[in-house]
């Protein structure tokens, strides 16, 4: 885990002082999602090759050695929990951690990640968006 300030502490110290401006991030997990939703703006632009776990263990430890600023990570994607592996990894060098998924995929027990699932308006709007039966 990043850093060992106190809980309580740091929450002060945000209070205070603002929450500083490299606290909080947001990781690309993945290229690759289960889903084309029509307002989705992520296949529009070219995509990156996806990084293995052993890449982003590397960079996420580079990061630490020098300091490691981030308090809170949102994880995203295309569908993040496509590479679970990735965010199961990289998640215990957060204190914070946020899945932003579409709901189609098992959502893991992970005590340490609170989730987020975009639902689209009513049953009817959503599948119209996202797909059939992806409500």
């Amino acid at each position: 885990m990043p850093g060992k300030l106190n809980p309580i502490r740091q929450l002060t110290r945000f209070a205070l002082e603002g929450i500083p401006n490299d606290a909080v991030c947001s990781v690309d997990v993945t290229n690759q999602c289960n889903l084309r939703c029509h307002h989705c703006y992520f296949f529009e632009h070219g995509q990156p090759e996806n990084l293995a776990v052993e890449r982003w263990r590397a960079f996420f430890d580079k990061l630490k050695a020098e300091g490691f600023p981030f308090f809170s990570c949102t994880w995203v994607g295309g569908e993040p929990l496509m590479r679970q592996e990735i965010i199961e990894m990289g998640s215990r060098y957060f204190r914070r951690n946020m899945v932003v998924t579409n709901g189609t995929i098992r959502i893991p027990d992970w005590p340490h990640v609170n989730f987020k699932v975009w639902v689209d308006g009513v049953e009817a709007r959503h599948d119209r968006l996202r797909g059939a039966k992806t409500y």
